[in-house]
């Protein structure tokens, strides 16, 4: 197929010969073949991939032959979506393009839109590492025109991109990662927000364009290779998790297994089923395998050769240590092997690490592998690792707080996956000796959740990360909000605008993809436990606590203090009337002295006992505390000069002075807020 084809972009002419390199090649001793002309034709069809913000909508590529501009069809990209929805070529992300050697890229786009509205189409450029370019639109005039027929876009390339005001003579305002490299261009994605469920993107014509001469080359590597993946090590014997029961509003051991052990003895031998896949499309050569426990050798043998989708186990043994130790399991330590993706050659995790099982459907497995991963691989499992523990570690680390500047000592990994064709029966009915009280939690695959995990297979997960949170024991933070219908004394809400992926606390502004300062509080405090508790962390509370009240930085002395509380009482007859809500009843009250201060009185509690994760209910400001949070909200209310002023408090700050080791007392300053003439009737 050769023919020229010329397009106009912003004024510019583009002329391009087309003409495809016929035969296998190699570069720098990996298989594939190098091309030239436009990627949007039928052959490079399974070689696009695919990704979501929406996490329950199906996505599909084809080839169109009917919907085209050039050569026998274009890319048809369809999404059910109402979000940012993409595709991107290659789905192996390895173009490895030099950028400062083309002189742009371009591409025709024709669109389907029921919704009939919607931003100009963005692009996105990553490098080998992963760093980013982004193509936003200067105007948004473009999208119309592509539902009516095909219109050419243009990005420039290279340093003179970076120029802004080229970059706008083709309507982008270009957004660049530092360090970003040009001349390892490892994919192009194409954006766009649907702006309602249903779009059509048909992309054609899309090229390298050479500065000159001879057209522009690019590679392709081929998938008909090897992959070889550590994806994770089942430690034995295994150890049960604490088994807790709520028949009343705190926590019960169930008492047949209250002894259990629940970690190895420092010096027993302990053994690590390490496994090892090849989720590649070729049989893989043998190859060497090195396993390393707190830098020292462990094993050190060879692979055979494995076929395509198999995988082999090798045992690992140890003289267990306690404490945190790195684990680290690695094959072709030479980088001698050919493969599809490098990123999967290790496996690396703390030995005291929370150990998660996973449930899964064979079907969801099979549909995820066919997408490509974080990791660069087709694999389910190479997926799960780094859309869970991976994902779970790098938040742990990143969540710094005062008390805590390196995040939380805690960790997770991969204790084993199950498979079975369905949830609740044979292998996935989740009972007998592999059942999810062994080790520190579990979560269910089922292949009905596929298109999500497709749709998010490169990026965060919150919603999962969240759920995986709860199985250490984290709480919703958001069970700390009230809308301002619930606050019956001044309808004020308690809103949390700054929480993290929990819901609440506070991230200082990073939002879901950090934990909150209480939550970080309480994965510290309970750190070396077994997971199975829920929520005792809160109980973590100073033994005294003094609360200085200021209005514009003044203390605000000699003035009575009314304290409201969410009220939340379950169980045992008491009453619930109001549950959910801050009633118009005071749960203490009392008058700050000459400098505003006022001293917390510890309230009692329907049961004063210390959890097997050391954390001790006890007389405090809230009283009984649900390990929900569903009470952790108090409300201060001062009359000064006549006006009624406010703040809330929530548990997680008593959590978080804890933490910073004020156990036995610790002070707090609250700035108090006006009410307004509305809202601030006198009670």
């Amino acid at each position: 197929m050769k023919h020229m084809s010329a397009i106009r972009v912003m004024g510019i002419i583009l002329a391009i010969t087309l003409a495809p390199i016929a035969g296998a090649a190699m570069r720098d001793g990996s298989k594939g073949d190098w091309h030239t002309g436009e990627i949007t034709e039928k052959e490079y069809t399974t070689r696009w991939g695919y990704g979501a913000t929406d996490q329950g909508h199906i996505n599909v590529i084809s080839a169109d032959p009917e919907k085209k501009q050039v050569g026998d069809s274009s890319i048809k990209f369809y999404t059910e979506t109402g979000f940012d929805a993409w595709t991107y070529f290659p789905n192996t992300k390895d173009l490895d393009l030099d950028c400062t050697k083309i002189s742009s890229i371009s591409f025709l786009l024709h669109t389907e839109n029921k919704n009939g509205w919607g931003p100009d189409c963005w692009v996105i450029l990553k490098d080998m590492e992963g760093r980013k370019v982004t193509y936003n639109p200067i105007k948004h005039d473009r999208i119309q025109l592509t539902l009516q027929g095909w219109v050419p876009y243009g990005l420039p390339v290279g340093l003179e991109a970076e120029r802004p005001q080229f970059a706008a003579i083709f309507n982008w305002k270009l957004e660049i990662d530092k360090g970003f490299d040009w001349t390892h261009v490892a994919l192009i994605e194409l954006h766009e927000d649907t702006g309602g469920y249903g779009f059509v993107m048909y992309v054609d014509d899309l090229r390298f364009n050479a500065r000159g001469g001879e057209p522009a080359k690019w590679w392709l590597s081929s998938m008909d290779k090897p992959d070889l993946t550590v994806t994770y090590a089942e430690q034995l014997p295994h150890y049960e998790r604490y088994a807790v029961d709520y028949p009343n509003p705190w926590g019960i051991l169930r008492a047949e297994r209250q002894k259990l052990k629940r970690w190895p003895d420092e010096g027993e031998e302990v053994t690590y089923m390490v496994h090892v896949r090849n989720e590649g499309f070729a049989d893989s050569p043998p190859t060497d395998f090195l396993c390393t426990i707190d830098g020292k050798v462990v094993s050190k043998l060879t692979v055979a050769s494995i076929k395509a989708k198999g995988e082999t186990i090798i045992p690992v043994t140890w003289t267990w240590k306690q404490g945190a130790y790195v684990f680290h399991a690695r094959v072709d330590t030479q980088n001698k092997l050919d493969e599809i993706s490098k990123k999967n050659n290790i496996l690396e995790f703390q030995t005291d690490a929370y150990q998660l099982y996973a449930y899964v459907e064979k079907g969801c497995a099979k549909r995820v592998s066919d997408v490509n991963n974080g990791l660069g691989s087709f694999s389910f499992e190479d997926w799960l690792r780094y859309s869970t523990v991976d994902s779970m570690n790098r938040i742990f680390r990143e969540s710094t707080y005062d008390f805590a500047p390196k995040g939380t000592r805690a960790r997770v990994r991969i204790g084993k996956i199950i498979y079975g064709d369905k949830i609740g029966e044979g292998p996935l009915a989740s009972k007998g000796p592999d059942a999810a009280w062994n080790e520190d939690g579990s979560w269910n695959y089922p292949e009905g959740s596929w298109i999500e995990y497709c749709n998010l297979a490169n990026n965060f997960m919150w919603a999962l990360n969240h759920e995986l949170m709860h199985q250490l024991g984290v709480i919703d933070d958001y069970q700390m909000d009230l809308g301002p219908k619930g606050n019956e004394v001044n309808g004020k809400p308690h809103p949390q605008p700054d929480g993290g992926m929990m819901g609440g606390g506070r991230s200082y502004g990073r939002g879901r993809t950090h934990l909150a300062d209480t939550d970080i509080a309480g994965l510290e405090a309970t750190y070396g436990h077994r997971r199975g508790w829920f929520g005792e962390y809160l109980y973590n509370i100073p033994d005294n606590n003094t609360v200085t009240f200021t209005v514009e930085n003044r203390p605000v002395a000699n003035t009575e203090v009314l304290v409201y509380q969410i009220k939340w009482d379950k169980g045992m007859g008491r009453d619930e009337t109001g549950n959910g809500t801050i009633v118009d009843k005071t749960v203490m009250a009392g008058t700050t002295d000459s400098g505003g201060r006022y001293v917390l009185k510890n309230r009692p509690v329907l049961h004063e006992f210390t959890t097997a994760t050391g954390c001790t209910l006890k007389p405090n400001p809230f009283g009984h505390i649900d390990v929900v949070g569903r009470n952790g909200v108090l409300m201060f209310r001062l009359k000064i000069d006549g006006k009624w002023h406010y703040e809330f408090m929530d548990i997680g700050l008593f959590n978080v002075e804890y933490a910073r080791g004020n156990k036995k007392e610790a002070f707090h300053k609250v700035k108090l807020k006006l009410e307004d003439e509305e809202n601030g009737q006198e009670k």
